[in-house]
């Protein structure tokens, strides 16, 4: 309903404040931290800056663990062949980018980085990677027994208290994984943090303990 999509709408000082601190984030971490110049390939110098921004917001040992586990991340200008792959992030049958398994390589285009993109969209790819990681030969949202499986049931069934934060979110677990953990490390007024508290609370506690314990226990 319109009264509850208004409360994520971002004003001007909103816009402002984010800004100032993706700017830091990434001054800092830009500077001085290879990661980024690890992972990413890109030939689109504007489409690099603005993902190490956003990657910025996912703490170091998450992508840490994706890059290790083999992944590359293409990003904007690119000349690579794209495997066909169900992990694909569309709008108006527009291909923005995905996550291929068998190549363990994420990919955006310059589409994705157009200012009317939600900026979450951008860490969709790296949470599939990080989900793949943690499954090695499969997606670990998708397990049996796997508790991101439980949540992604709940919402199917129109629990109440469980809501698809996103159309990608209902399409599959491993979809339903990575929007939410993309909206968890986002501050993205339309799809981000609060989002995900207000839609899918249980979800987003849920991750708040996981990579909590995660961070600080998991070696």
């Amino acid at each position: 309903m319109l009264y509850e999509m208004d409360r994520f709408l971002p004003s001007v000082e909103d816009k402002e404040v984010r800004r100032e601190e993706e700017l830091e984030i990434f001054s800092k971490l830009y500077r001085t931290n290879p990661i980024f110049r690890a992972l990413i390939h890109s030939d689109d110098e504007e489409c690099y800056d603005l993902l190490v921004r956003r990657l910025g917001k996912i703490p170091e040992k998450i992508i840490r663990r994706v890059l290790e586990f083999g992944v590359r991340f293409f990003a904007g200008g690119f000349d690579l062949e794209i495997k066909p792959s169900k992990l694909i992030i569309e709008a108006g049958g527009v291909c923005l980018g995905g996550y291929i398994p068998e190549q363990r390589l994420c990919y955006l285009s310059k589409e994705a980085f157009r200012w009317d993109m939600p900026e979450n969209l951008s860490l969709i790819p790296l949470a599939h990677a990080f989900d793949h990681s943690l499954g090695v030969d499969h997606c670990a949202s998708s397990a049996d027994g796997s508790l991101f499986l439980w949540h992604y049931l709940e919402c199917k069934a129109d629990k109440i208290g469980h809501r698809f934060i996103s159309e990608y979110a209902g399409k599959g677990p491993k979809q339903y994984f990575a929007q939410c953990m993309a909206s968890y490390f986002s501050q993205d007024s339309f799809c981000g943090r609060e989002r995900l508290k207000w839609e899918d609370e249980s979800m987003y506690f849920y991750l708040d303990s996981f990579f909590r314990y995660y961070i600080k226990c998991v070696d």
